[in-house]
């Protein structure tokens, strides 16, 4: 582990979460993105309070189909879906990326 990662708490554990997001669906979810995951609680940003609803129904699903996917290396209890705008998702996907940048370039923290 980086020094880097201990100030991006579960930036790890997040990036497996979020390589395997896309793997769930037969079709790709778009607008959505894992946006924080804390202890065993997933928080995904969806595109609208519509896409938000249909997640939230396919809770028990996405949950044990992210497990297998995650194979122990995250264990994931709970999933929640959480509305968000076009621009929150980029943002957040942005941000993401800025930090695991930022722990793999390892700038000294």
């Amino acid at each position: 582990m980086s020094p880097a990662s201990s100030h991006f708490p579960n930036i790890d554990r997040l990036e497996l979460v979020a390589r395997a997001w896309p793997k769930l669906f037969a079709q790709r979810w778009r607008g959505t993105h894992p946006l924080h995951l804390e202890q065993s609680t997933l928080y995904v940003l969806c595109q609208g309070e519509e896409l938000a609803v249909e997640l939230a129904g396919q809770r028990d699903e996405i949950v044990s189909l992210l497990n297998r996917e995650l194979d122990g290396d995250v264990t994931i209890t709970r999933f929640e879906a959480v509305p968000a705008t076009q621009t929150e998702i980029f943002l957040a996907r942005e941000l993401l990326m800025l930090k695991l940048w930022l722990r793999d370039f390892d700038v000294g923290f």
